[in-house]
């Protein structure tokens, strides 16, 4: 409870009771019942107990999926409120310790035996990470603009990413948002350290990247968040755009897979537009395109 408020004070939005709240995660709160007797009634416990301790009073959805729940949100919002069903839009994507996680990706074998290195040489695996992240959308003006998104399924390998569907899925954003894949400047991978997802999903970029003859920055976070499944999107997207706005960067600290970029961004090439993606299971892939109203084209850049 004291997580969720922080972060809902943090980004300014326990003032916002009235407004749509969209509450995104794979796990909800089974940790919240692990070594109990107790058992959850329905999904609307989770978010019931959320309304109590924020006193919410507008409606509250969720949204329970694999990895990619909380830029699926993201992308619901957006729609709700680009067809001005509604101003603004809270999300607020949660991700906490529980056992049932930990053990089926245990058991499934999927976990690193020391450290995450998503597009490491050496990578072996994913970590799993915690996260309650809060992104609040609205119709006025703001820094970030969210221009498009896209979700779809692949249900050909339920378990893996599609290369194909990585890359029609980032045509599909870049074709909504009104801008090529020359035209951007980074690229969030979902890169989590899977020896074969990771290269998969550089493959998909490889091929954009050959056809636009640009190679965007490349950068993957969970390195140092971990791999924070629903609440992912979120997260990443609130931890990258304070990087940009704080003139940060990651640096990885490992031997690089070959890429068509370094997967380290500098703040020494402003960030206009960047696509951020999130693959799951199930199939699950998603894209969204983010535009930096603060941009200003370099004094030496070329016109």
């Amino acid at each position: 409870q004291s997580i969720v408020l922080a972060a809902m004070h943090e980004a300014d939005c326990l003032t916002k009771t009235q407004a749509t709240l969209i509450i995104a995660s794979s796990s909800t709160d089974i940790g919240w019942y692990e070594g109990t007797d107790d058992i959850p009634q329905s999904m609307h416990d989770f978010p019931e107990r959320i309304r109590s301790w924020l006193n919410w009073q507008g409606p509250i959805l969720l949204i329970s999926a694999a990895c990619t729940a909380s830029l699926q949100a993201c992308i619901h919002a957006m729609r709700l409120i680009q067809n001005k069903l509604l101003d603004e839009v809270v999300i607020l994507g949660i991700e906490l310790s529980n056992q049932l996680s930990q053990t089926g990706f245990t058991n499934m074998q999927l976990l690193s035996k020391s450290t995450a290195q998503p597009l490491g040489v050496k990578r072996d695996g994913l970590l799993l990470g915690e996260a309650v992240a809060v992104l609040h959308l609205s119709k006025y003006p703001a820094r970030w603009q969210l221009l498009s998104g896209r979700s779809c399924i692949n249900g050909n390998d339920m378990t893996g990413a599609s290369q194909q569907t990585i890359e029609q899925i980032c045509q599909d954003v870049l074709r909504e948002a009104h801008i090529s894949y020359a035209d951007l400047s980074l690229v969030k991978l979902q890169a989590s350290g899977s020896p074969t997802n990771d290269l998969t999903e550089i493959q998909a970029l490889q091929n954009l990247a050959h056809a636009s003859q640009n190679t965007p920055a490349l950068t993957s976070l969970k390195s140092i968040l971990g791999h924070t499944l629903g609440a992912s999107g979120a997260a990443e997207l609130a931890l990258l755009t304070c990087a940009i706005e704080s003139d940060c960067y990651f640096t990885p600290q490992y031997p690089l897979i070959d890429t068509p970029a370094h997967t380290a961004w500098r703040p020494v090439t402003p960030v206009q537009y960047l696509m951020a993606i999130i693959l799951g299971f199930s199939g699950e892939h998603a894209a969204v395109i983010l535009k930096d109203t603060d941009y200003r084209k370099p004094t030496d850049a070329p016109d």
